[in-house]
């Protein structure tokens, strides 16, 4: 048996982990090259349970209990909580509580500026907005955490007499309902007629497909390249050490802030929640590098003036790097694992929410349940004709 995986993001390094432990003396090779582009290849991310949904909740438990007990992730978590903020009118915070109430957990009580200021000594915290302490969310030293896996994922592939592919893919070469060979960036071939394929190169996938020739999911299946802005803070020393000891604070639907996520890092980041797409153009338009953009110069600067409002102890940090992130995102902002209907031996996994958490369950015969995720995925089958036995 040989599998091959395209791409090292959470899709792709859970299928290898997972392949790898149930069938250890299967061939494994990875092909991909990371990039700054990709949600994948952040920095921190946050592990949280609360979702409105109860469904999605009960499986963001099963993910934050991995994160906080598995011998390899839990070294990079932190438990340094949350403060939530929502806007006048918004519902969101008492959706949760009925989701959690459901699965018989506290209700998260309501608080006015008073909790901005008792944390972070802000006293120029709106009074109409909503504020939220969520004493159980977890920061993730993403960075350390995805390197690590790639590491081991290396690992396992020169194991079984693999290869760990450093390129691109620039097409898939399918014949008789089967991919034959992967040709890379650099024009070197792969053969894999007789290999099981994971596709998971993240927002890239429609374009992976397109350049193959290969149909591409229906339209609201397909997923489309979607962006935010990130902005990497370098703090002074006394703002690291106090940021260090806070909380993440999220101001739904406009930004999330994450403090240093050790206790040795001078910097902390900021994340605009304002998504920007080519909507007018194919799903498989090419991905930019944004950073230098006038669009993620207006974002900074919205995320500046939040700051001076929220986190007026940010004052004199400066702004030492913008990251354009790139993600699929399906019209119902559901994830697509699915094998193609017209092609045998290949497995489509794209399309994840960045800033959600959950557990990954896949048809895939390797029975691939994620530990890395840090999405809430929901198995959502490409549209296809039943498959003959």
């Amino acid at each position: 048996m040989e599998v091959i995986i395209i791409g090292t993001g959470v899709f792709g390094l859970s299928a290898a982990d997972h392949a790898h432990n149930k069938h250890p003396h299967a061939k494994l090779s990875i092909v991909s090259r990371p990039s700054r582009l990709a949600p994948s290849d952040d920095i921190t991310k946050i592990a949280r349970i609360d979702y409105s949904s109860t469904k999605r909740l009960q499986e963001a438990k099963i993910a934050y209990s991995q994160w906080k007990n598995d011998d390899f992730f839990s070294k990079y978590q932190r438990i340094i909580g949350r403060v939530m903020i929502y806007e006048s009118g918004d519902t969101t915070h008492t959706d949760i509580n009925e989701a959690r109430q459901n699965l018989q957990l506290s209700a998260r009580p309501a608080f006015g500026p008073e909790l901005m200021e008792q944390i972070f000594e802000t006293t120029s915290a709106p009074e109409a907005l909503t504020y939220v302490y969520n004493d159980d969310d977890m920061i993730i030293d993403w960075q350390s955490c995805i390197s690590q896996a790639r590491q081991r994922a290396s690992a396992a592939c020169n194991g079984t007499g693999g290869r760990m592919y450093e390129n691109g893919v620039k097409t898939l070469v399918h014949r008789d309902s089967r991919v034959t060979e992967i040709v890379l960036d650099n024009d070197e071939r792969i053969e894999a007629a007789t290999a099981q394929i994971v596709l998971a190169p993240g927002p890239w996938l429609a374009e992976v497909l397109a350049a193959s020739a290969i149909t591409l999911p229906p339209p609201d299946r397909t997923p489309t390249p979607t962006g935010l802005f990130s902005y990497i803070i370098q703090l002074r020393d006394d703002q690291a050490e106090l940021f260090r000891q806070k909380p993440i604070v999220s101001h739904d639907g406009k930004v999330d802030f994450l403090p240093p996520a050790s206790m040795e890092s001078t910097t902390c980041k900021m994340t605009w929640i304002e998504p920007f797409t080519n909507m007018r153009g194919p799903p498989e338009s090419r991905i930019k590098d944004l950073s230098r953009s006038a669009l993620a110069k207006s974002h900074m600067l919205k995320a500046m003036e939040w700051a001076r409002t929220f986190l007026p102890a940010l004052h004199g940090a400066r702004i030492i790097s913008v990251t354009s992130y790139w993600d699929g995102v399906t019209a119902t902002q559901d994830p697509i694992i699915a094998y193609h209907p017209e092609i045998q031996n290949l497995l489509c996994a794209a399309a994840m929410f960045q800033t959600t958490t959950a557990g990954i369950q896949s048809k895939f015969h390797f029975n691939m349940i994620s530990h890395v995720s840090l999405v809430e995925a929901t198995l959502l089958l490409w549209k296809r004709k039943p498959r003959k036995k």
